[in-house]
């Protein structure tokens, strides 16, 4: 045999080691650990997650992502030790994104670093409110996220709070426009009329009408709900609500009504849109 021939048939398994895996069998490496993350998670099997993404435990409320597909994974550097992984889950409806960053720095052996979408917090109202006001470090973290939302949650909610109380005190009861009556001091029907002094309208289902009636001491003497709360009450709009039947009370000498709000979510919603709210505002509560 040729010696030529013969030191590359001897070489060749060497060169073939030399060599390595190709990007794409890294890739499809770094895939699969991501992949099996999202199995554990699905099964139940915290701490094997764990094992996969240590920093996870720094993420105390997260998502479990159903129906996870990777669309797309990538190098950050020319140095190939990390990765950046894309992908999707959910429903056809109701897609939304997720992406893990995995490193073999350590061990050479492929961890999830930093994932982004993970966290319940993310896209969350109190997660745009923080994005917008400038407080969000870092929005590429779900470890940064989780621990910024948790350390302001408690001031959102003193927001939340303070609006909540502001549109009850602006939605005032008009007289003018009321006209309850008795009917054979057995029932009360008739119109009430409320105004909405604020900006911000109360969606339909998140409030209470309570018609309170006085005596002829002007004391409170008893308060009744009405049943009926489907019609939103619009911002800087006249509410008429038609009371048909309602139990009647001897002793009462004039009436008026007050709204109280049963669900915030539409608060918490406003707030995330205005974006004109900023960290330091947001801090004095």
């Amino acid at each position: 045999m040729n010696r030529q021939i013969k030191y590359i048939i001897l070489c060749l398994p060497l060169f073939l080691l030399s060599c390595g895996p190709s990007d794409e069998e890294i890739l499809k490496e770094a895939e699969s650990v991501v992949q099996s993350f999202v199995d554990e998670l699905n099964m139940q099997n915290f701490n094997s997650a764990e094992e996969i993404y240590p920093e996870m435990s720094k993420i105390s409320l997260y998502k479990i992502p159903q129906n996870f597909n990777i669309s797309s994974s990538k190098f950050t550097s020319d140095k190939k030790t990390e990765i950046k992984i894309i992908g999707n889950y959910g429903t056809t409806e109701n897609t939304k994104p997720m992406q893990f960053v995995v490193s073999n720095k350590e061990n050479d052996s492929w961890k999830i670093v930093r994932s982004k979408g993970l966290s319940s917090y993310y896209e969350s109202n109190l997660y745009n409110v923080l994005k917008t006001s400038g407080c969000m470090e870092d929005i590429e973290s779900d470890a940064s996220i989780h621990e910024t939302c948790q350390n302001l949650e408690p001031k959102f909610e003193s927001l939340v709070s303070e609006y909540k109380e502001i549109i009850e005190n602006s939605i005032s009861f008009e007289k003018s426009g009321s006209n309850l009556s008795n009917s054979y001091n057995i029932s009360i029907s008739g119109e009430l009329m409320l105004k909405n002094n604020s900006n911000i309208s109360v969606p339909g289902f998140s409030y209470e009408t309570y018609i309170l009636f006085y005596d002829r001491n002007d004391n409170p003497s008893h308060s009744s709900k009405y049943q009926f709360n489907s019609d939103p009450i619009l911002a800087n709009d006249y509410h008429q609500i038609t009371v048909f039947s309602m139990d009647y009370h001897r002793d009462y000498k004039k009436y008026s009504a007050v709204v109280k709000i049963t669900n915030d979510q539409f608060i918490r919603s406003y707030l995330a849109r205005q974006g004109n709210l900023s960290c330091s505002e947001l801090n004095k509560y």
